[in-house]
């Protein structure tokens, strides 16, 4: 996952320590946005797909299900060690390549590929519109893009996203669905669906991959103790040992 200006001098630590732990999280592999990002994207047979900011493979390993071939691009070694590791577990080692790169400067030609997705990563990226161009640069004509990512909801995204810095430092910005529909439209694409959806967690399936005894749970719990009650029921539905995982996700069109 994206987390730096291109040419930064290594991949994030964090990542890198917790590569195994998104390899093997249940929630990554699965879950209702994956099933309908593939969905909404057309994928199948014989189509071209990238996943930029691939992490350990879930979201390209699913397109390879489908039948398509399939390039993930993430910039830490150790992520894509783990989804190459994956790839082969299941047998789609001949769909799906890995190869380092960032999602701010993708190493790919133009108009390459006819499906582009990107999930749970972009509230990493440090410049949004870029890493949107990027995508839209590599996506064919007719091509469709598919961006799966958290989403505030109205007025509640400075919230969101400091507490997401306390159990995440690579977390940089979460966007809403209206100014991902805004960055997609100003990009050339066509919006053809955007859906959003909650997941009800634990606080402990919230903090993962952090320790739920860390120091950073320490921190969030602190910072969730002291919100005002109708913020604390808009982020845990008035109780903070839960956590509600607001989705979004998103489908555009590059016009033929």
């Amino acid at each position: 996952m994206a987390w730096a200006e291109p040419g930064a001098a290594a991949p994030n630590p964090f990542f890198t320590a917790h590569a195994r732990a998104y390899a093997t999280s249940a929630r990554h592999a699965a879950g209702r946005d994956l099933a309908r990002l593939v969905a909404q994207v057309g994928a199948g047979p014989g189509l071209t797909a990238v996943d930029v900011a691939t992490g350990t493979g879930h979201t390209a390993l699913a397109l390879a299900a489908a039948g398509c071939r399939v390039i993930g691009i993430d910039p830490t070694p150790a992520m894509l060690a783990e989804a190459a590791a994956l790839a082969r577990e299941r047998g789609l080692q001949d769909r799906v390549e890995f190869r380092p790169g960032w999602a701010e400067a993708l190493p790919l030609p133009d108009r390459s590929a006819r499906i582009v997705t990107c999930r749970r990563a972009a509230h990493h990226f440090t410049d949004v519109p870029r890493a949107v161009r990027e995508m839209c640069r590599v996506l064919a004509p007719g091509g469709r893009l598919g961006i799966s990512d958290m989403a505030p909801e109205p007025g509640l995204g400075d919230e969101l996203d400091a507490l997401e810095r306390l159990r995440d430092p690579t977390h940089a910005c979460a966007w809403d669905e209206d100014r991902w529909r805004a960055a997609v439209e100003g990009a050339g694409l066509r919006c053809l669906a955007v859906e959003v959806s909650v997941e009800e967690l634990s606080l402990e399936e919230w903090l993962a991959p952090a320790s739920p005894d860390g120091a950073e749970a320490r921190a969030v719990r602190a910072r969730l103790g002291a919100l005002a009650p109708p913020l604390l029921a808009a982020l845990c539905g008035g109780d903070p040992t839960r956590w509600r995982k607001r989705r979004m996700v998103l489908a555009a069109e590059r016009p033929a």
